[in-house]
């Protein structure tokens, strides 16, 4: 049994819940040998990372290296006609000679291989036709892309809570709980938080919110309150919020927080699901990362960060709003790995039951 997985280019939130999942079907079914196509900027990245590492040790197991460009860029212009023909470098890797292709985000392996599954919460050409709907050439790709997918119709892993509607409408989504890559908590927290974590990663939108996020920040001046964020952005913190302190994003546990001021990429949402950590949502120019900030407060697990200014609501210093948003994680569902394996396993007629 020989699968392949293509992971988007597009961080590393993707290629770990990959890494994730094929550790999982490895587990329940030892035989199967895995093929790793990435960007070679990621596995530097991964470098110490202990899934990554066991992945390199399994028998058989190989990581190729491959230009994946399809990305999120807030001007229109990043977008040219290489959108519609970067999928001729999948051709020569010779996909169709795997059992199984799993292709995070990704559409165009469906080209070049019969055996396809997505995997992921969005596609690509429906998210940048969305922000640059002006564009022609992003227009020809979703028009090529909706063709394709509703001609083939393939299956698509997706997060039960967060999939973008076009995950459903193009191709035949299975729905999964969350992938996260922090310690599960079991009990809810409670509030108000005293520990505050900005997680807004290298998002440029923050800055535009700035002067926000210090206000939301200062409300809870004088009542014990820590402060947690990036090194860079605890620096340049400083003068509006001196003691801001220094977060390693890396090696840091959510334990370490009990509310989270977020860019809502569903990886990080993901492991505040996991940790129990309630959640202010950044807005943001990507539909996606917009679509998630939305579905996160009709969820009930965040507000917007317009919310924590308004003294009687927000969930920065009232404790009934925040144990409001501690409970919404109760029953949401999990180890998405377990589901996205055996499914999986069941296409190719392995040891799903295990």
């Amino acid at each position: 049994m020989k699968i392949a997985a293509v992971a988007c280019g597009n961080g590393l939130g993707h290629v770990k819940r990959l890494i994730r999942v094929l550790g999982r079907v490895r587990s329940l079914e030892p035989a199967g040998r895995v093929h790793l196509f990435c960007e070679r900027w990621q596995t530097e990245a991964l470098a110490a990372w202990a899934e990554y590492r066991a992945l390199l040790s399994w028998d058989g197991a190989r990581v190729e290296f491959v230009r994946l460009p399809v990305r999120w860029a807030a001007d229109a212009s990043f977008y040219g006609d290489w959108v519609l023909t970067w999928h001729r470098e999948l051709a020569g890797l010779g996909l169709d000679r795997f059992d199984l292709v799993v292709s995070d985000n990704l559409h165009e392996p469906l080209l070049y291989c019969e055996r396809v599954v997505l995997s992921g919460s969005f596609l690509w050409p429906d998210v940048l036709h969305r922000a640059f709907p002006e564009s022609p050439v992003l227009a020809r790709y979703r028009e090529s892309a909706e063709h394709l997918l509703l001609e083939r119709r393939p299956e698509m892993i997706v997060n039960r809570y967060f999939a973008m509607p076009a995950t459903g409408e193009w191709a035949q989504a299975v729905p999964v709980g969350f992938i996260g890559f922090c310690d599960e908590r079991i009990q809810a927290r409670r509030g108000p938080p005293r520990r505050v974590l900005l997680a807004v990663g290298k998002a440029t939108a923050a800055e535009g919110v700035r002067p926000q996020i210090v206000r939301a920040l200062r409300s809870c001046l004088g009542n014990g309150t820590r402060f947690l964020a990036s090194p860079e952005w605890a620096r340049g913190l400083e003068r509006d919020m001196p003691g801001v302190q220094p977060f390693d994003f890396e090696r840091g546990s959510l334990e370490e927080a009990d509310f989270a001021i977020v860019r809502p990429g569903l990886g990080t949402i993901s492991d505040c699901v996991l940790a129990r950590v309630p959640m202010a949502v950044l807005p943001d120019a990507c539909p996606e990362v917009a679509h998630n900030g939305g579905r996160l407060i009709e969820l009930g697990l965040g507000v917007s960060l317009g919310d924590l200014e308004e003294a009687e609501r927000s969930p920065l210093t009232n404790a009934g709003p925040y144990s409001d948003l501690a409970k919404g994680f109760d029953g949401l569902e999990r180890h998405g790995e377990d589901a996205a394996a055996r499914h999986l396993l069941s296409i190719l007629g392995g040891s799903s039951s295990r």
